[in-house]
């Protein structure tokens, strides 16, 4: 027999610094972790963990232990159409550095405000491998791994090139930037996309590119322990002086109190 106690992230892991650093670490697996934790320990000694193991953390769909050695095992429960799901999709999906092409339709302002209307305290069921949301921080996340360099060279047309920079703002502030370069002199820059990790949530921007460099989309988000919905979409151009242009733009509100959530162009 187990039981399992509910108590708050700081008084898990003891300090704000520990704390935001595993939320962090989370976020970047694709799990989100909410202001308490679900910590499930046996009631008999006899049915404890091996040895190498910790208690058994629950959040969302997962349960989580952190061995003693420092490696992070998550078990995860199997969704009805795995192949379909965001969360699968997200692992699998080939990678592009150029981003994830989904954002470049605009309905997706409308699938995110719609099917991603769930806590993050892990009370939100099936909707979770629904929500795009899901995938795209799973992608993104392995986009930040594969990409180490500061300097990433993508494009070159008519004497211009095009690059993208990392920069670590705050420790848990990291952005990344499309440049525009012509005979080493920075004609514009972009910020595509961007991670702001808060204590209770998250602001998140996504990018997609085209292959010829012609056109940016960008999708930025907001997640707390409550909700997720978008906040923006944009649709860039690059002119023929190498200038990025605003084509297209959608801004959204917080969600009402019948948790919908309004949107208008700009």
């Amino acid at each position: 027999k187990y039981k399992k106690n509910t108590i708050p992230l700081l008084s898990y892991w003891k300090s704000t610094e520990t704390t935001n650093l595993y939320k962090k670490f989370f976020l970047e697996q694709g799990v989100s972790l909410g202001k308490n934790i679900n910590v499930i320990i046996p009631l008999d000694s006899d049915n404890s963990c091996p040895s190498d193991l910790s208690d058994f953390i629950k959040t969302n769909d997962y349960l989580i232990s952190l061995t003693k050695k420092g490696y992070l095992i998550l078990f995860s429960k199997k969704p009805e159409n795995r192949e379909l799901s965001s969360h699968y999709i997200g692992l699998t999906q080939k990678l592009n550095f150029l981003g994830n092409s989904i954002l470049s339709d605009k309905k997706i302002v409308h699938n995110i405000n719609k099917e991603c209307d769930f806590p993050a305290d892990g009370t939100y069921g099936v909707n979770y491998y629904k929500c795009d949301l899901t995938g795209l921080e799973v992608y993104f996340g392995r986009i930040k791994e594969s990409m180490n360099q500061e300097k990433t060279d993508i494009y070159q047309r008519d004497g211009f090139k095009f690059f993208f920079t990392n920069k670590q703002i705050k420790e848990f502030n990291n952005e990344m930037y499309l440049n525009i370069e012509k005979n080493n002199k920075l004609i514009d820059q972009l910020t595509i996309y961007k991670q702001e990790i808060f204590e209770s949530y998250a602001d998140v921007q996504y990018y997609y590119i085209d292959n010829n460099v012609n056109n940016i989309w960008l999708l930025n988000y907001t997640g707390d322990t409550d909700t997720h919905y978008v906040e923006k979409w944009r649709h860039y151009k690059v002119d023929n002086t190498g200038h990025f242009k605003l084509s297209e733009s959608i801004s959204c509100k917080y969600r009402d109190k019948k948790g919908i959530v309004k949107c208008k162009n700009d």
